[in-house]
């Protein structure tokens, strides 16, 4: 999970983390003394009590789904989510005046063994076709200027 990779690594680095979890009771693999944590959903952001200054806002939700074959049909629900996830998340980041990293799973297209990197077109495939409504909607940040955005694309 990327979420606790990125955690681990500003924990290790001494930054001051503040998690928004729906469960912050829930187990997990890093030391919670050290992260404060907001009960709540991006989902009802406009519930979730915040307050004080922060550097930047680090997105890492992701909608739950189970793995394998899924139907176009059945596709638009986690479709749905996803964007008002991230739509939610940038009213967020304008309310806390604070830039937002984008973290955004996507597939490239690569032959043979050839080893993905930026160059390497996006496929929006699978899963990973969730992606495109980020494409649209940071398109749409990055035209109306709206908040600094830094969008990660890791394989």
């Amino acid at each position: 999970m990327k979420i606790l990779h990125i955690v681990r690594k500003l924990i290790e680095r001494n930054h001051d983390v503040t998690l928004i979890s729906r469960d912050p009771d829930h187990e997990m693999p890093f030391d919670k003394t050290k992260v404060k944590f907001i009960k709540g959903d991006i989902l009802q952001f406009d519930r979730i009590e915040i307050s004080g200054k922060f550097d930047v806002l680090v997105y890492t939700a992701m909608v739950p789904f189970k793995p394998g074959r899924i139907s176009n049909k059945k596709f638009k629900e986690p479709e749905i989510i996803t964007r008002q996830y991230f739509q939610n998340t940038i009213e967020l980041a304008r309310k806390l005046s604070c830039p937002l990293i984008l973290t955004s799973g996507a597939s490239f297209e690569t032959k043979g063994h050839e080893v993905a990197d930026e160059i390497c077109p996006i496929a929006r495939k699978g899963m990973a076709a969730l992606g495109k409504c980020y494409d649209e909607m940071v398109s749409d940040s990055k035209t109306r200027n709206s908040i600094p955005l830094i969008e990660m694309l890791p394989a």
